[in-house]
């Protein structure tokens, strides 16, 4: 009796055992680098251990979710070499291929198409291995899964849409079966986007409605359920738009579309309040677009749609002719948001609502940000142009001519040259026409 009220000892078991699970704990906690860390030590400090190769194959895995491509693979490949009969060899070509293959999506995101093409094709080679030499690995799938992936990283959504399919075909019960169908939509909806011959938005539809009906489950479900409300505002039919955009927010639980979902239902709210749809399809207003903005704006201000938002709710009031609260509204976009991918739109449209406030200066002022700030902005024409109106404005009409023939000499292919040239010809040209009082 006096023994159970001891504190008591319990087996520690093998310390590699010990350290093993730690590395596991910190893997599945996704603190890939400690565990990284962990299966390192097991692996110097136990080198006879039974669980060596284990930690090999984690101390790669934690690479690669660490975006440490180069790392990772060289740790698949010793697993690969120094451990022959290993039951992960197959898990370790799966991984090694995964690896090569995100080195090739970094060297594309950089412009080197070649070098992405030859680590495509490297990676092709490894998964081809996995599925030559593990016949019956419940991984054989999966290699040819990301060998589908590798052609539509690629941007071939041709090949990938014949590979994708053909797993589908395959392998229905397999855990990438879901996968396929989803990237064998997104390939079919790349290839409508892009107008190629055969392949339809309604084709892409049908394609994402059956991985959805067949996956309800799958974690691809809500992607395919807002890439459907995307194909139709691609098709500008923002009717049919917002339901579909609106099933991603209903239907599921932390959806990872759930920002864009919200911003496309404003987005189609907004186009349909400035043409409105005939009856009997639903009217909507500018407020109501208003109001479905700045609900992403408070359910996800750290969403990357969020400053696109904040400009949205600017220009509803600037399509509705309230310019003093367009301002307001666009300064938050330059305020709030230091990295606006709109800033150049907002700085653009704050300068056209205190022109059309008759704020002539603050408005000049406005333009030349946008010119001095943005300078590959699709706006820096048209920036400039209305910048140069300022003189015509205030009557200046020398510094107009000055301004206008400075604006065409910098941007001669801009279609605000037509203007300009009107402008100079009635105050060059003769007597003027537009330009009834020049101040000296």
């Amino acid at each position: 009796m006096l023994s159970s009220c001891e504190g008591k000892t319990e087996n520690p078991g093998p310390p590699d055992q010990n350290a093993y699970s730690q590395g596991v704990a910190a893997y599945n906690a996704k603190n890939y680098a400690m565990a990284e860390v962990i299966f390192d030590s097991l692996a110097t400090s136990y080198p006879t251990s039974s669980l060596v190769d284990n930690a090999h194959y984690y101390i790669g895995k934690c690479r690669y979710y660490q975006g440490n491509y180069s790392g990772a693979i060289s740790e698949f490949n010793l697993l690969l070499t120094i451990f022959p009969t290993s039951n992960l060899l197959d898990n370790a070509l799966l991984w090694n291929g995964k690896s090569i293959q995100q080195q090739a999506v970094v060297a594309l995101s950089t412009g080197d198409v070649a070098g992405a093409t030859d680590l495509f094709s490297d990676a092709r080679v490894i998964y081809q291995q996995l599925i030559g030499s593990y016949t019956t690995s419940n991984l054989v799938p999966d290699a040819y899964y990301q060998i589908a992936l590798t052609y539509y990283d690629a941007g071939d959504y041709v090949t990938a849409r014949t590979n994708l399919a053909a797993i589908w075909a395959t392998y229905p019960a397999s855990t990438v079966a879901d996968g396929a169908l989803y990237y064998l939509a997104r390939s079919t909806h790349n290839l409508s986007a892009a107008l190629i011959a055969g392949y339809t938005y309604a084709q892409a539809r049908t394609e994402y409605a059956a991985m959805i009906a067949n996956f309800p489950l799958s974690s691809w479900a809500d992607n395919a359920q807002y890439q459907i409300g995307k194909t139709h505002y691609e098709e500008l039919n923002h009717v049919a738009a917002i339901p579909e955009f609106s099933k991603v927010l209903s239907n599921y639980i932390a959806p990872s579309y759930a920002d864009e979902a919200q911003y496309y239902i404003g987005r189609s709210m907004h186009e349909l309040a400035l043409v409105p749809a005939l009856p009997p399809a639903p009217a909507y207003t500018l407020t109501q677009a208003r109001i479905e903005y700045a609900k992403l704006i408070a359910s996800n201000p750290a969403s990357t749609l969020a400053d696109n938002a904040q400009y949205q709710i600017g220009k509803t009031y600037y399509d509705e002719l309230n310019f003093t609260t367009a301002v307001i509204e666009f300064n938050k976009v330059l305020t709030n948001y230091t990295a606006a991918t709109a800033a150049d739109e907002a700085q653009y449209y704050k300068g056209r609502s205190h022109d059309k406030l008759l704020e002539y200066a603050i408005a000049q002022t406005a333009y030349l940000a946008v010119v001095a700030n943005y300078p590959t902005s699709i706006y820096i024409d048209n920036a400039a142009y209305h910048a140069a109106l300022y003189y015509h404005n205030t009557m200046q009409c020398s510094l107009e001519i000055q301004e206008l023939q400075a604006f065409m000499a910098a941007y001669p292919a801009s279609a605000f040259v037509v203007n300009a040239l009107a402008h100079l010809n009635d105050l060059i040209g003769g007597a003027p026409v537009t330009h009834t009082t020049c101040l000296p």
